[in-house]
């Protein structure tokens, strides 16, 4: 009977999930727009250089647009 509960349980369950999330941003368009697609740019915005100022971050690519790439090395969680 505790076998066929969790089985009845996952049968009821939607088959599919979708989960989204939005914030509005109040900043000139043009601001958001460089620090997406110029990597050099979210050194200024991003969190994890305050988290880690020894990171160490490496661009590859173009300086922006298609291609433009960073990576990064840290000894904090999650970096």
């Amino acid at each position: 009977m505790l076998i066929m509960a969790p089985l009845a349980i996952e049968f009821r369950l939607p088959s599919q999930f979708r989960a989204e999330r939005s914030i509005v941003v109040n900043t000139p368009a043009d601001k958001v727009h460089s620090q997406l697609v110029a990597p050099g740019e979210r050194k200024r915005s991003t969190a994890w250089n305050q988290r880690d100022p020894a990171m160490k971050i490496e661009y590859g690519g173009p300086a922006s647009g298609v291609g433009a790439r960073w990576t990064w090395q840290s000894e904090t969680e999650g970096g």
